[in-house]
């Protein structure tokens, strides 16, 4: 294994999934990650979002949260491990949650303190990394704060996974169609196969099955587009600009 830094291009790209190298907005509008796994510092973040959601409740607020959390963790994270073939240092000390540059909707950034990225130096390294970062990702991080979202505000537990699978689907998907080198290709596909099939359950925390799994499903043919519809609806219409997701049960159905 190897420590690396990013390059600017590397950081150009990370940066389109609202992952930030510089810390902006000043100390007081930065949140260290570790503190959302305090269940009173967790609970006043949904308070302030709830109002800057215009959410109706709480339930509704943790759902939205969930979803937009996932993507400036999951996509990122991945993306540089599955294109760039870097894992990035996700431990919850170095990780701060930036406040977001949007005015219509609340779409959070994520500060990396320490930038320093490990390079596989063969497969079978590259194999245990990925264990890892799963682990790390999910089991240690996500599974955790989903679970506490559950206990403090009754959400159905599916809800939060299918906000995650989403996105992490939608990546992969992505990539699979880009024109990268066919070692690229490769890597991105069997890191796909890893996540929604071959890793074990345990590396994403106490569950009997893979919780993304059950949301990779064929797509239905709706309107001459093809969509994959969703099986839980994470209640985006009853925020900010009130629009459902082209892919929700409710209208798809």
């Amino acid at each position: 294994m190897f420590n690396h830094q990013l390059v600017s291009d590397e950081k150009q790209s990370l940066s389109e999934f609202r992952l930030c190298f510089r810390k902006g907005g000043g100390d007081s509008c930065s949140i260290p990650i570790q503190q959302l796994f305090n269940r009173q510092e967790l609970t006043t973040l949904m308070t302030v979002l709830q109002q800057k959601m215009q959410a109706s409740n709480e339930k509704i607020t943790a759902s939205i949260f969930s979803k937009r959390y996932s993507f400036v963790m999951v996509v990122p994270v991945l993306y540089s491990f599955s294109v760039l073939n870097k894992k990035m240092n996700i431990a919850k000390d170095n990780l701060f949650l930036e406040p977001s540059q949007s005015q219509d909707h609340w779409l959070p950034q994520i500060y990396l303190v320490d930038q320093t990225v490990n390079l596989p130096s063969g497969i079978e390294e590259r194999e245990v990394m990925r264990r890892k970062l799963v682990n790390e990702l999910f089991k240690n991080h996500l599974t955790v704060l989903w679970n506490e979202l559950v206990a403090i505000w009754k959400i159905p537990k599916q809800i939060l996974w299918e906000n995650t699978a989403i996105y992490l689907i939608w990546l992969y998907e992505s990539l699979l169609k880009k024109d990268y080198p066919e070692t690229t290709k490769q890597r991105i596909k069997a890191d796909f196969d890893f996540l929604l099939s071959n890793a074990e359950a345990p590396l994403f925390g106490e569950f009997s099955s893979n919780p993304i799994n059950p949301f990779y499903h064929e797509k239905k043919i709706i309107d001459g587009n093809e969509i994959r519809v969703r099986k839980t609806c994470c209640f985006s219409f009853y925020v900010e600009t009130k629009k459902m997701c082209k892919t929700c049960p409710r209208i798809c159905h």
